[in-house]
């Protein structure tokens, strides 16, 4: 299929249907009307609206989020926006099933059958005067439609389908990748959806985009403020980068894989075919065919919102990794794992599980009179020591006996009392304290079975390839 011909139906695929159209809209001016009623019941002079992406018309279709904001008066108080406004929105939501989330104050999100419908308060402010993260999003609605007709709704359409499909949609931490809101940006701003994957391919970090031209000719000032490897400065607040939250790997994804397209055009960039797991003795298999070791810790999540949850577990990660290096160990690699709600495992793919017993120490050279002294005294007569010090060429060289050989043991010994002192987070550490389970590959089994979603994700790091490389 040629370039156009993809896009031609993957637009006819991820556009909404008119029946669809009317669902979304009935929803949202339904729970729009019944919000303001509730709070004007109440007393709180708001002003509600429908923000986002079903008010821009760029949404994908089966994959609606319903923003409802209510923009209050900054003589609001911050605590009516926890109970007043709260209590106000569950009312308005009767009938839904209803989840309290947090991002700089709580909202209330309702998951419906293939759509999110979110009750969200702000403070109707002037640019600039922000008094909580969300009072940007009406600013952000009005920009991208005024900029937008119905071809570059389509483009739209077709970068959020791709970015999806990638792997890098969404700007939460577990993902770190785009924004709806930096969709809509790049596809404005270069003119639509093939022409930002052509320039995409050309970028180098920091790459710098600058709608609105506030950082025009003081590029380096931009790129000192932010410090990202990609800077899209918000066209109504020019001291944020909407791109703040691209981690650098889904910005490399999200680069490599507008290369591969636009050399070789495929459906499967936007409707990737599913990996099927593979059985846990198979997986297995392929562990000890690579001669690797694998790790996992395993313990219950704590009690947070998503990005608190997996920011303390990629926290983890890295400490625990460091701790592994620390101690000799080889670290291929590492991956994190958690339904959110029973378990979080950590998984590190080792060169060797278990070391040798001996660990060769390189010294100062012999010409460093005070580091050589130093290095005598320290290795002469210790109970570490099993052969040396010795020279070898002009430096002290020395052979100890390892004090942890085995990553399992290490990780039950150190993460035992939390692991607070190793660098896991503070949040992290009682449950892992109180719920830690330490094993090999042997044992790897048991929670591929007990976790059916962990075994996908197991099949899917051991594989190690997205699938528009196949």
């Amino acid at each position: 299929m040629s370039l156009e011909e993809v896009c031609a139906e993957v637009l006819g695929r991820v556009t909404p249907s008119e029946e669809e159209r009317r669902r979304v809209y009935e929803i949202a001016e339904g729970v729009k009307r019944r919000l303001a009623e509730e709070l004007s019941r109440v007393g709180l002079e708001a002003e509600v609206r429908v923000e986002g992406s079903v008010a821009k018309d760029t949404w994908l279709s089966g994959d609606a989020d319903i923003d409802v904001f209510a923009l209050l008066p900054p003589s609001v108080p911050r605590e009516a926006l926890k109970t007043t406004f709260m209590e106000a929105a569950r009312r308005a939501a009767s009938g839904y099933r209803q989840v309290e989330r947090w991002a700089e104050h709580p909202y209330l999100e309702c998951p419906l059958n293939g759509l999110r419908l979110n009750l969200v308060p702000c403070y109707r402010v002037e640019p600039g005067r922000w008094l909580s993260a969300t009072d940007r999003t009406p600013y952000h609605t009005r920009y991208v439609l005024q900029r937008l007709n119905e071809r570059m709704k389509g483009e739209v359409r077709l970068l959020k389908a791709f970015v999806r499909g990638i792997g890098c949609y969404g700007a939460e931490i577990k993902v770190g990748g785009f924004s709806g809101y930096l969709c809509e940006l790049l596809a404005i701003h270069y003119g639509g959806f093939l022409e930002t994957l052509r320039e995409a391919a050309e970028w180098r970090k920091p790459t710098i985009i600058d709608p609105e031209g506030y950082y025009r000719g003081r590029e380096d000032e931009a790129a000192e403020i932010f410090q990202h490897p990609l800077i899209v400065v918000d066209p109504v607040d020019r001291g944020r980068n909407v791109a703040s939250a691209v981690r650098v790997e889904k910005l490399s994804l999200f680069i490599a894989a507008s290369r591969m397209f636009l050399r070789k055009p495929s459906l499967k960039f936007f409707f990737p075919p599913k990996r099927e797991p593979a059985p846990p003795q198979q997986l297995i298999n392929a562990i000890e065919a690579r001669g690797t070791s694998l790790i996992a810790a395993a313990f219950n999540p704590i009690e947070a919102p998503p990005d608190i949850l997996w920011g303390q577990l990629y926290r983890a990660e890295r400490a625990i990794g460091r701790l592994l290096r620390k101690n000799g160990f080889e670290v291929l690699r590492s991956g994190v794992w958690s339904d959110e709600k029973r378990v979080c495992i950590l998984v590190y793919e080792l060169g060797a599980g278990r070391l040798p017993g001996v660990v060769r120490h390189v010294g100062p050279p012999i010409w460093m009179v005070e580091h050589s002294q130093r290095f005598l005294e320290e290795h002469l007569g210790s109970e570490r020591t099993l052969s040396g010090p010795t020279l070898e060429g002009d430096r002290w060289v020395v052979y100890l006996r390892r004090e942890r050989r085995d990553a399992v043991q290490l990780l039950r010994e150190k993460l035992g009392d939390g692991g607070v002192d190793v660098g896991v987070p503070r949040l992290l550490s009682e449950s892992i304290k109180e719920t830690l389970h330490v094993c090999s590959e042997g044992e790897i089994p048991r929670l591929c079975s007990k976790y059916v979603g962990f075994t996908q994700f197991l099949t899917d790091f051991l594989h190690g390839r997205p699938t528009w490389l196949e």
